[in-house]
């Protein structure tokens, strides 16, 4: 029950709307501050990590999923805990987000943080 955060017209729906639109159910944010201090470098650049925005198979992916017209998790971008609306998600549902991103391989953090950017949801 991870959270995408979709393009364009679905990024300014409320949680409700943007769960239906990226056909996900709401997952949370009220962790524990040691969970969230521990968690957080994964949504964000390491030092030196932008720079892989530039090369050929990130920028491959992020215009892919520009050009497709099926809305999916492969051309969302993956909310981070951070992002969610802690009034409105449980503890539970904040470490399932911690989760997700825990799950990302590598190249899948690296995509996600790119076409964050991309679709100017800049993190930095």
């Amino acid at each position: 029950m991870m959270r995408w955060r979709a393009d364009i017209g679905c990024a300014v729906l409320v949680v409700v709307g943007l769960t239906a639109c990226a056909g996900r159910s709401v997952p949370g944010a009220a962790g524990t501050a040691a969970s969230s201090a521990s968690s957080q470098v994964l949504w964000q650049f390491h030092p030196g990590e932008r720079e892989r925005c530039s090369e050929q198979m990130v920028k491959g992916r992020i215009a892919k999923a520009k050009a497709s017209n099926i809305e999916s998790n492969e051309n969302s971008v993956l909310e981070t805990p951070d992002e969610l609306d802690r009034s409105l998600v449980t503890d539970a549902q904040y470490e399932e987000q911690v989760g997700e991103w825990k799950k990302l391989s590598p190249d899948d953090r690296i995509y996600q943080l790119c076409l964050a950017i991309d679709q100017h949801f800049d993190r930095s």
